[in-house]
């Protein structure tokens, strides 16, 4: 276990759940929490400094040709079109 982490047994967990994660939000620990000693899961801080997804490539990608206009190419499966 690392410096700002703390374990728990699940069933003190259950009594205390709620001030347990106002307890990781302020203190900014993670809280593991066992059954029979065996870690089973990991309460931890959310991280606000994270980037978010939408838009996170923006001004990474730029188009070169012209994404518009048709291409004269003929694709394989246009070659073996029956009409009826």
């Amino acid at each position: 276990m690392s410096k700002l982490q703390k374990s728990i047994g699940a069933g003190e967990f259950k009594k205390k759940c709620l001030n347990l994660f106002d307890e990781v939000q302020k203190n900014k620990y993670s809280i593991v929490i066992t059954k029979y000693r065996k870690p089973v899961a990991e309460v931890v801080p959310i991280q606000k400094d994270s980037i978010p997804l939408f838009g996170a490539l923006k001004g990474l990608l730029s188009i070169s040709k012209d994404i518009i206009k048709p291409i004269d190419e003929t694709w394989e499966v246009e070659n073996n079109i029956q009409v009826l």
